[in-house]
């Protein structure tokens, strides 16, 4: 279409895209779109998706779309090919990213306000804070079209997932893959616990510090000396107890000039010593690195047990500093390496909040950067400095707190990665990395070097490391689920619940107060006292150790006669155990409160005016039990109590969901249920919880002396969570064993294996961010290889981030955060997908610009939608068939074949992750082909559109748009909706639950030379156009004759029809009267030379052009007639009359009247060195 025609505003209703995409969502909304396109494929081939879980608590923002565009683009075209693709939402819950966020909610910054404040206070603040934005992000998700099962989502911190992080920690730990140790750990002292290497890795900031190069002097040199060290850790420095060297390297015994003062320090560092400092050095003599070993020191701040003794290592390099290391082993991996190596001492200086622990030193309390100038002032002063620097390097901060990090010596839980690493390394060859050279660069490199995960953390909100420490034998325990803990209770509780015996309130139907002194209270009647005397004999082998009871007195009486009945078993009355409280409902019948709440769920949630609902008194009757694990603990114990208290505990203590609880056991009047008290942890609410602090009462039998053990205190790394995803989403491997009616404690690997084949595993597709090489892509290979699994993906595709224009990353501190609903609401989610998908390739970094998304509307969208528009106006009275028409033409049987290429193209791109230029070559098809070609080609055809050929152009254009919304949908899948419904002319059905059409190859290679013509025959005219520029020469000015050298163009490469249509085309689009293809000569030649006619023609089109804008401005409507009147040059005059005819057809002028005197209101229309004047004759 003509740039004109491109700019014109949509001719669709509900002009902004945010109302039109709003309209899609509702509509999606009311059918159900989504799940009904994925239940479409429920028996078809899967295709697995493993949605990366994110934090709820913060809200989403415009780089979340950039990934669920990329995501949700691949998904629904798998989805359209046919292939079962259940994409569950996950949400992360655990971990740093919560507690931060509590604690700044709460006021407080270290554990011991934690500590002060209540652990389990602190946790269900967390539990609430998870889903704080919950909401918003699932407001955005729709909102942007990303298809994905929210109501299904997995959750972290749900105690099924737990469990299977138990199980695999469990399993790793008996073979030896998990296990405790000291070492040296990357520290944040404000959050006070260990982070991984990839969580590390994952904080980086460029920072400008003072290095210092420090004198060590000798004790047992040849003269006296110092040893020169340089450093960027100055508060390290109390905690010396060596240097170190390279025994193979070569050092030098330096006098300085012109001090004289004598130095040893690498060979090698001389240079740079020198042209760093200024200063210069007479070489004494040279000394093998060797010879330095087990040579004395003087340590700057010396301390009992440190005799400062020169070791011999490794890790020594001479490529920055002296050559010569000082070793700290509290605060360095290699330091702690060589330390145990030597046998020295470890110091340690500094505490876990990061403040210094030296007493009788000015900075002793200090945080140890802030320690660091006194720590510098005082070497100063006792001549131990040489040199400073300002240093720039890259330091790791707390990817959470953005505290900087220390390396402090710890005991923590590692999982040994290294164990598996030729696995990972393997596994890593057969996925395809998008781009491919992250499999071998920045993710291979990765697991070249890697080291075991840290996978403990010394904190309150998480999952809990199943690990039970033994003080006698120093065993570990583990549990590998809730079975686990009964099967290892060390001290198991039975429990008789037993309701009363038939009252008098049973027999009435009137519900009764709860009151113990009311007037009203129901007694047993005679038939419930003979109930429980017969149930009491029955049970007379049981050995009840105790009987607690409700306070009322129908289960007083009850208890006394199972008392009385077994020798006087001691009774406790205990307020929890009373009945629930109907309020209201105390002297209605039984059947108005059911028909009040007739449901379970109701229940639930609904509490009977000044009354007790199902939840109010779980939480009561769970406080029983709460009573009994600490005071009667190994005991069985009787309780006595009534219908729903007696049915909710039960429920309770068995963990059942609670949608379930209404086809769990509700006790008759004088029945009995024996059941085990479960070894499990409950909160506050009565639920099965494994987190803290709930875990931690919990007593298990040491697997080893069978002691009492209790837990250890660390939760495992939120990075653990995300990375066993695979198999805890789906409770693996215990809803699988249940299925297959195996018990979980017996389960071998032979059996694991067999199991994992009932999950979705691995990953056909995942999709995160580039910095996920060293996070979750990282993490899940990690666990998959440590439990013997092959790689838990197939195709990796990394993001690049999203930046501001400047560069910079975005953040709401530095308020260049773009807030994705304000783009959605002025140029829909459409734009703003089709931005992702098509600004760069996807691994790029992306400078965000809100310009390029509003011309994204422009360029493209708002262009497609007037090709629809246009459909819709010239050709919607023949309808758009799923099948191409017949066509003779040759212009439709280009399009047709075109599309069907395009159709291929995009198909091979999708199948090759290549999402960006899949998305280019659809927009380029819309553009380039349909809307400036096509369309061009069949204007004038479609101004009479009752004829053949525009019934035949019409039926062509309409099918190629079918087929065009279809291939648009996985992208724009709002703009796609919009026109399917126009072309189907319905909107029964949905885009997205179409088929993708399907184009063999061989019909492709049979068409290809015919559609590339179109390619050739655009380049000519690009030349073409060129020469005309070069020439001066407006495209509107008829030329003779245009000339193709048979290098470019051979006709006997086409059908005879196609070189006469090529021709006809050429001719249109350069305006010259002739073509001739396949010459002889090179190239594109074109005849500039301009005759009388030719001039007059251009003239004569000129006039039309400026006369049909004219009409647009008198607002004429097309076809409208007008007659001019003129006041022109006799030349122009002549020009009218010459050609009244093609005004006529042209431009509908009907007349054209000459006039002496300018008209009224005339228009002045110019050209070449012409002017006239024309006014509408009224």
């Amino acid at each position: 279409m003509d740039k004109e025609k491109e700019q014109k505003p949509s001719l669709l209703p509900e002009q902004t895209p945010a109302k039109r995409e709003e309209k899609i969502l509702e509509f999606w909304r009311a059918r159900d779109a989504f799940a009904e396109s994925v239940a479409r494929r429920a028996r078809r081939k899967r295709f697995v998706f493993y949605e990366g879980p994110p934090y709820a608590n913060g809200k989403p923002g415009i780089h979340h779309v950039e990934v669920r565009t990329f995501k949700d683009a691949l998904l629904r075209y798998k989805t359209m090919r046919g292939f079962f693709v259940e994409r569950r939402a996950g949400w992360d819950t655990h971990g740093l990213p919560t507690e931060v966020e509590v604690e700044k909610k709460l006021g407080i910054k270290t554990k011991k306000d934690i500590e002060r404040l209540g652990v389990e206070t602190f946790v269900e603040e967390a539990r609430k804070n998870v889903f704080l934005y919950k909401e918003e992000w699932e407001r955005m998700t729709e909102r942007m079209g990303y298809w994905v099962d929210l109501k299904r989502a997995y959750v972290t911190m749900a105690r099924p997932y737990i469990e299977s992080l138990w199980w695999i920690l469990a399993r790793l730990h008996a073979q030896e893959l998990l296990y405790r140790d000291k070492r040296v750990v990357p520290w944040c002292p404000r959050c006070e616990t260990a982070l991984s290497s990839f969580e590390v890795a994952q904080g980086y900031e460029a920072v400008s510090e003072k290095a210092i190069y420090v004198k060590f002097p000798t004790k047992d040199f040849e003269i006296p000396a110092a040893f020169l060290a340089w450093t960027t850790t100055p508060w390290t420095l109390p905690g010396n107890v060596a240097l170190a060297v390279s025994a193979e390297a070569l050092y030098v015994l330096v006098k300085e000039v012109p001090s004289g003062e004598a130095l040893i320090f690498a060979r090698e560092r001389m240079a740079a010593l020198m042209q760093k400092t200024g200063k210069t050095f007479d070489i004494v003599r040279e000394i093998r690195g060797s010879e330095l070993v087990e040579k004395h020191y003087e340590p700057p701040y010396p301390a009992e047990g440190v005799s400062g003794t020169v070791v011999g290592a490794d890790f020594v390099h001479l490529t920055e500093g002296t050559g010569i290391v000082h070793i700290a082993p509290a605060f360095g991996t290699d330091d702690s390496a060589v330390a145990k190596k030597e046998r020295l001492p470890t110091l340690i200086t500094v505490d876990e909040h990061g403040l210094m622990d030296t007493e009788g030193y000015s900075w002793n309390r200090l945080f140890v950067k802030d320690a660091d100038p006194l720590i510098c002032a005082d070497l100063t002063a006792r001549g131990l400095i040489f040199y400073t620097e300002e240093y720039t390097h890259d330091y790791p901060f707390c990817w959470r707190c953005k505290s900087p990090l220390l390396y402090y010596a710890r005991e923590a839980w590692w999982l040994r990665t290294t164990a598996v690493k030729d696995r990972m390394i393997a596994e890593n060859k057969t996925v395809s990395w998008h781009p491919e050279y992250l499999r071998d660069g920045r993710f291979g490199e990765w697991l070249s070097e890697n080291t075991d995960w840290n996978v403990s953390r010394e904190r309150y909100w998480g999952a809990p490391l199943p690990l039970w420490e033994c003080c006698a034998c120093h065993l570990y325990t583990t549990a590998s689920g809730l079975a686990a803990l009964d099967q290892k209770d060390s001290a198991p509780t039975m429990l008789l619940l037993a309701r009363h015996g038939e009252a008098e309130h049973n027999v009435t139907g009137i519900i009764g107060p709860v009151e113990e002194q009311s007037e009203r209270q129901s007694a047993l009647t005679a038939r419930g006292r003979k109930q429980i005397e017969r149930s009491a004999k029955r049970m007379a082998d049981k050995n009840v150790d105790l009987i607690l009871t409700s306070p009322l007195r129908r289960a007083r009486q009850t208890a006394e006669l199972y008392s009385q009945a077994w020798g006087g078993t001691e009774i406790l009355v205990r307020e929890e155990l009373r009945e629930i409280d109907a309020g209201s409902f105390v002297g209605k019948t039984t059947e108005e409160y059911h028909t009040a709440l007739p449901s379970a769920a109701q229940r639930l949630t609904v509490e009977p005016e000044q009354g007790e609902g199902l939840r109010a008194l779980r939480r009561r009757v769970m406080r029983v039990v709460e009573y009994i694990r600490t005071q009667h603990r190994g005991k069985k114990i009787m309780i006595v109590s009534h219908g729903d208290p007696l049915w909710i505990l039960a429920a309770a203590i068995e963990g059942t969901d609670e949608d379930a609880y209404g086809k769990t056991w509700q006790p008759e009047v004088g029945e009995v249920r024996e059941m085990r008290l479960h070894n499990w942890p409950y909160d506050r609410e009565g639920l099965v919880d494994l987190h803290r602090p709930y875990v931690d009462a919990i007593i298990l039998r040491c697997d080893g002396c069978g002691r009492e053990v209790r837990r250890v205190s660390e939760v495992a790394d939120v990075w653990f969570d995300s990375g066993a995803m695979p198999f805890a989403k789906d409770h693996w491997p215990f809803a699988q064993a249940k299925n297959e009616k195996l018990k979980i404690e017996k389960l071998g690997e032979r059996h694991a294996f067999e199991l994992i084949k009932k999950i979705d595993f691995p990953a056909d597709y995942i999709c995160e961010a580039i910095d996920q090489t060293r996070g979750w892509f990282y993490s899940l290979l990690a666990v998959s290889a440590l439990l013997g699994f092959p790689a838990p993906y197939r195709h990796v595709l990394s993001l690049g981030l999203v930046l501001d224009a400047k560069g910079q990353k975005m953040s709401k501190s530095r308020g260049n955060a773009t807030d994705p609903w304000t783009l959605f609401e002025r140029y829909g989610a459409d734009a703003v997908r089709w931005y992702f998908l098509t600004v760069n390739q996807p691994w790029e970094e992306k400078r965000f610009v809100e310009k390029d998304v509003a011309d994204i509307n422009r360029r493209f969208l708002l262009i497609a939608e007037n090709v629809l528009a246009y459909w819709k106006t010239y050709a919607a009275h023949v309808p758009a068939g799923v099948n191409p028409p017949k066509i003779v033409a040759v212009l439709d049987s280009w399009l047709v074949e075109k599309t069907r290429a395009v159709i291929s193209e995009i198909t091979q791109l999708f199948e090759a992750y290549d999402i960006v230029k899949a998305a280019r070559t659809l927009e380029a098809f819309m553009l380039e082909d349909i809307s400036r070609w096509y369309i061009r080609r069949i204007r004038s055809d479609m101004k009479t559109p009752g004829s053949v050929t525009a019934r035949k152009h019409a039926a062509t254009l309409g099918w190629t748009l079918r087929e065009y919304a279809k291939l648009l949908a996985p992208f724009a899948p709002f703009l796609a909706e919009e026109m399917h419904h126009t072309l189907t002319k319905s909107d029964k059905s949905s885009v997205h639950g179409e088929d993708w059409s399907t184009v063999s190859e061989k019909t492709v290679k049979q068409n290809a030379l015919q559609v590339g013509m179109v390619n050739v025959l655009r380049q000519v005219i690009k030349v073409a156009f060129f020469e005309r520029a070069q020439a001066g020469i407006k495209v509107r000015q008829p030329l003779k004759l245009l000339k193709v050298g048979e290098n470019l163009f051979v006709q006997t490469q086409y059908p005879k029809k196609w070189v006469t249509a090529a021709r006809e085309w050429v001719k249109g689009e350069v305006n010259v009267k002739d073509v001739q293809f396949g010459v002889k000569t090179s190239g594109v030649f074109l005849d500039t030379q301009l005759t009388a006619e030719l001039k007059e023609e251009g003239m004569l089109r000129e006039l039309v052009r400026q006369i049909q804008a004219w009409r647009k401005e008198e607002g004429l409507q097309p076809g409208e007639p007008a007659a001019l009147l003129v006041h022109a040059s006799q030349a122009a005059e002549t020009l009218i009359k010459k050609h009244a005819a093609v005004l006529r057809r042209e431009a509908g002028i009907i007349s054209a009247t000459h006039t002496e005197r300018p008209p009224e209101h005339a228009k002045v229309l110019r050209w070449d060195k012409e002017q006239l004047m024309i006014a509408r004759e009224r």
